[in-house]
């Protein structure tokens, strides 16, 4: 079983922890880019695709700027 940490950030400050279960590496970013659109306008996500990208960096997945989530795998 496939278990995701998901922390989502304010510049340094953590705002939430999530956990997400049994989710593939696609699932979790589908997720992550929900988290961060509640924060884009219609016009940022139209016209800025760069503000909800998914980057990877070793084992880590990364989405946004500011606010922004990371999301790793715990087990």
């Amino acid at each position: 079983m496939k278990k995701w940490e998901i922390k989502e950030y304010d510049g340094l400050d953590i705002k939430a922890t999530y956990i997400a279960e049994d989710l593939s590496v696609e699932q979790i970013s589908s997720v992550m880019q929900m988290l961060i659109a509640r924060y884009l306008s219609a016009s940022e996500i139209i016209d800025q695709p760069r503000l909800y990208e998914i980057r990877k960096d070793g084992g880590t997945l990364s989405c946004g700027e500011n606010p922004h989530v990371v999301a790793r795998k715990v087990s």
